[in-house]
């Protein structure tokens, strides 16, 4: 949502924007040619392995212009400093890094539809002031030395987003599955799969407890 958010916003002002999904993209041929912006979710405090592998896997920057977007449901720690370290090391030139409270897909609340609604919309209407502040040069990019580095280990690395899984199991209802194959097809890890036999998906070991299924499933 706030990805294509900040399309509509820059794309009115003029600028031409490419949305393309990280986990589909090959990170060292990616266009330095322009300002090189990335949207991603907060998860346990930090963001999933494969969006830090994106990062780690761009190639030098050569002072390409960059920026972050972020969307959390409750707290961030270990994200907004740990990537704009991995930016600047790599040669790119911060603009500005801005968070959105979303609603938590990780912990469904029973406030319903309405105030997930008006948090959207709050969310959507700072993309304006966010966008302008990265046009007019005034962006900002926060970090917290030593604390950001240590939160963001606990969702870098898929040995500890195993014990994640342990912890919060994630478990699909057979009765409920329509079997309409929106999971398998969103997945960014790939590891969703439907078997013949009508009962509910399966998952690998390569899950990494993103919710994607989870937060578009229809059911």
């Amino acid at each position: 949502v706030i990805a294509r958010e900040i399309e509509r916003n820059l794309s009115g002002k003029g600028y031409t924007v490419s949305l393309v999904p990280m986990e589909k993209s090959d990170p060292a041929k990616e266009d330095r040619n322009g300002v090189i912006g990335l949207a991603v979710p907060v998860a346990g405090q930090g963001t999933y392995p494969f969006i830090w592998e994106f990062l780690s896997g761009l190639p030098r920057g050569d002072n390409t212009p960059c920026f972050l977007a972020d969307t959390l449901g409750m707290y961030s720690g270990g994200i907004v400093g740990p990537v704009k370290i991995i930016m600047k090391r790599k040669g790119y030139l911060p603009l500005g890094a801005m968070e959105f409270p979303m609603p938590n897909i990780f912990q469904k609340r029973e406030a319903g539809p309405d105030a997930e609604r008006r948090l959207i919309d709050e969310a959507k209407a700072s993309v304006d002031a966010f966008c302008d502040s990265l046009v007019l040069g005034r962006g900002r990019w926060k970090d917290i030395p030593v604390y950001s580095d240590f939160i963001s280990i606990f969702s870098r690395y898929r040995p500890l987003v195993a014990l994640w899984k342990r912890l919060f199991p994630l478990r699909f209802d057979g009765d409920k599955c329509v079997r309409c194959g929106t999971c398998a097809r969103l997945c960014p890890q790939r590891c969703i799969h439907l078997d013949g036999n009508g009962g509910p998906p399966a998952r690998s070991s390569e899950c990494v407890l993103c919710q994607r299924c989870f937060a578009f499933c229809p059911s």
